[in-house]
């Protein structure tokens, strides 16, 4: 291996090593409670949206806000899967693909 091959794939890992989702490990599936509601920021809901969209329930525009068309989205989309109907918890993110966005504890109020 040539020293530049070897100094690229050093600066590589210290880049990936530096990047929020390579440097925090996300929290192991065993610890996750999946009635948690986590604290989706206006990314996470339009990315809840888009899934939705994906899977034939419309959550109208993909606004990242969660208004009452994307809840009813959600619903739907629990009842279709026999998911507790209600906010989007850790088990609804599991379902729609999106378990990345699950979050060990419950966020608070």
């Amino acid at each position: 291996m040539t020293a530049l091959k070897v100094v690229t794939f050093a600066l590589a890992a210290i880049v990936l090593a530096s990047h929020p989702a390579v440097a925090q490990a996300p929290s192991p599936i065993s610890q996750l409670d999946m009635a948690a509601v986590p604290r989706l920021d206006d990314d996470g809901v339009r990315r809840v949206q888009g899934l939705l969209r994906q899977k034939g329930f419309e959550p109208g525009r993909l606004d990242g806000i969660l208004g009452p068309v994307t809840r009813g989205a959600v619903r739907a989309f629990q009842e279709r899967y026999g998911l507790k109907v209600g906010e989007i918890d850790n088990q609804t993110l599991f379902a729609l693909g999106a378990a990345d966005l699950a979050s060990a504890t419950a966020a608070s109020n």
